[in-house]
């Protein structure tokens, strides 16, 4: 590993240092004076406990060989902290794209389910199509643990005797504290993205050494491991996925389709002729092909059907196989 620069990078190589089996007392106290220099050390460092914290979350055999392992050399344990600065979350990434372990999620739903429950603290989650999550309550924090898909949260004053506990949404990219409020937030490969419907949010990259990114009602933002992007407005009929509708104003017909697509068990696709065709209107989810059926009423397309598992929106003059 080169010679850290940044206080994360410092942070990283004294935990490194600290959890090795040569650690010794000089070692402590000189991290000790590391820690006491300056605040910018004293965040990194709660940074690495944080992230260590969410690597704990995941299961054994892909979380951090680094964050995660029990002493080992000091050689190895800086080799390993090298892979966890440059490459970020690159094990829980993996960790969450597992199918087998979505299945072994806390709470879990299927392609074209979604499911409402009650938690402890009377806060509601509601659980998009095919989403997985782990609820992680604790005397410290009322923690979701997002693993695939899309949830919805509605939070409630904390119930639990003592000092109110923070309600935060865990992703593999960072997490989103929730300040009295409702809100979605929804994972993808490389990044996780969040809409606020009602109060606000902070956001808070898990690499990122700056301060959270608060927003407010009617804005969303997509964020990765070390950044997070400028809050914009987010797109009309934001979460109403949960009233089972997908309402969308001048979106490509591209994203309808693939976004449609999510609802729906097998393929479905779109003629990249047909891509930038914009579509508005609201859009049941538990009837797919409904929904299909509406866009020839306003469009020159057509909805070819193979199996009850192929579709593909397809231009109106198609002919034959050839077109497929």
């Amino acid at each position: 590993m080169s010679k850290p620069s940044t206080p994360i990078e410092e942070a990283a190589f004294w935990y490194a240092c600290l959890q090795a089996e040569d650690a010794t007392e000089r070692d402590h106290c000189r991290w000790q004076q590391w820690l006491d220099a300056s605040p910018s050390n004293q965040q990194a460092w709660a940074r690495i406990q944080e992230i260590r914290s969410l690597f704990e979350k995941v299961p054994g055999k892909f979380a951090s060989p680094v964050l995660a392992q029990k002493k080992a050399s000091r050689r190895a344990v800086l080799r390993g902290v090298a892979v966890v600065v440059c490459a970020g979350l690159a094990g829980a990434e993996t960790w969450r794209r597992l199918p087998a372990q979505e299945w072994l999620a806390d709470l879990r739903t299927g392609t074209g389910e979604q499911r409402r429950e009650v938690l402890a603290d009377g806060s509601l989650l509601y659980l998009n199509t095919h989403s997985a999550v782990d609820v992680a309550f604790s005397r410290d924090e009322r923690a979701i643990l997002l693993r695939a898909g899309e949830i919805l949260i509605e939070t409630r004053p904390d119930n639990a005797a003592g000092p109110a506990r923070p309600f935060v949404v865990h992703t593999p990219h960072g997490r989103v504290r929730a300040l009295g409020t409702r809100f979605v937030v929804r994972l993808y490969d490389g990044h996780s993205s969040v809409q606020v419907l009602q109060d606000a949010v902070e956001v808070s990259p898990v690499l990122s050494m700056a301060p959270a990114v608060r927003l407010v009602e009617g804005q969303e933002a997509v964020f990765d491991s070390r950044s997070t992007g400028m809050p914009r407005p987010q797109p009309a009929g934001a979460g109403a996925w949960r009233e089972g509708r997908l309402s969308v104003v001048d979106m490509r017909l591209q994203d309808f389709v693939s976004e449609l697509a999510r609802y729906r068990k097998g393929y479905l696709g779109c003629a990249p002729e047909l891509a930038g065709l914009r579509v508005s209107g609201v859009f049941p989810l538990d009837d797919t092909d409904k929904a299909l059926a509406m866009l020839p009423d306003v469009f020159p397309v057509q909805v070819r059907y193979l199996t009850r598992y192929w579709a593909k929106v397809l231009p109106r003059e198609a002919r034959g196989d050839a077109s497929l």
